[in-house]
């Protein structure tokens, strides 16, 4: 229908789509098919830090893979960003920011998404963690070391540096140089070397799969949608004000924000636990 409106006007005649038969046509139609929409549960703050306990970040070549799923984990929560915006990062749209105008907190440049078609380009912050194991800013500049460095025994040495002060914050330190713009996300081979490729879309819900898994817990009613639902969820159930939460996803509309909630805890505000029954 949208496809024989669009000929229509560019012709000069009437849309079809406005004649009342074809309206009530499609409305009985949508009715007749209409089936509860399928969510993707939301991935809480309890279930990140126990997928990320189970991390593997002092033995080599396991710790590479950890490092890019922990950054790619936290990021995709935290910035509450859709798959294709998490990976169509790029190594120069990340930085550490610590002026005195400011809290410490990581920058996260957004180039183009499902609502900015244009690339006009939003920008986000993610502050520092209040855990070093759950703090992004810790967790983006760690696969940033390793992955800009070439050379597996620079690599090894890296990796283990960094499992030194994995229960400390290092986001304050020196980041490496981002100059060399490429992708923020590259696959890891299980020899530990980074690849030049960006993961794809499917690469986050897979991810996100294999270490729920491995942690003990079950994925299947879980995506990559997951994280970005999870962040929407916590953020709301911790106090979070709706015009916050919406800054951070990027959202339009209010009520897309509410539906998640909804979803995910139909007891969230019930006016019912008021009336005094």
């Amino acid at each position: 229908m949208a496809a024989a409106n669009a000929v229509h006007r560019i012709a000069g005649l009437p849309e079809p789509g406005g004649h009342p038969v074809v309206v009530a046509a499609l409305a009985s139609i949508r009715r007749q098919r209409k089936r509860p929409p399928k969510q993707a549960a939301a991935f809480d703050v309890e279930m990140l830090r126990t997928t990320l306990s189970h991390f593997d970040f002092r033995h080599w070549p396991r710790s590479v893979a950890a490092r890019r799923d922990a950054a790619l984990l936290l990021l995709g929560f935290a910035g509450a960003l859709r798959r294709s915006e998490l990976v169509g990062l790029r190594t120069g749209d990340v930085s550490f920011q610590a002026g005195a105008d400011s809290e410490p907190h990581l920058r996260v440049v957004i180039r183009a998404s499902k609502t900015d078609q244009f690339g006009d380009g939003e920008v986000i912050a993610v502050p520092v963690g209040q855990h070093p194991l759950t703090c992004v800013p810790c967790a983006v500049r760690a696969w940033l070391v390793l992955s800009s460095i070439e050379g597996r025994p620079q690599t090894m040495a890296a990796a283990r540096n960094l499992s030194a002060v994995s229960n400390t914050h290092h986001c304050d330190q020196p980041w490496p140089d981002s100059q060399a713009d490429q992708p923020l996300l590259r696959r890891v081979y299980r020899s530990g070397a980074i690849g030049d490729g960006v993961l794809s879309g499917s690469s986050v819900g897979a991810v996100l799969e294999r270490r729920m898994s491995a942690a003990g817990m079950d994925p299947e009613r879980f995506s990559a949608h997951s994280l970005r639902a999870g962040f929407v969820t916590t953020a709301d159930a911790g106090g979070a004000l709706l015009t916050a939460i919406m800054r951070q996803t990027r959202h339009r509309k209010p009520e897309t924000v509410v539906r998640y909630i909804r979803h995910a805890n139909p007891m969230a505000g019930n006016a019912v636990k008021s009336v005094g029954l």
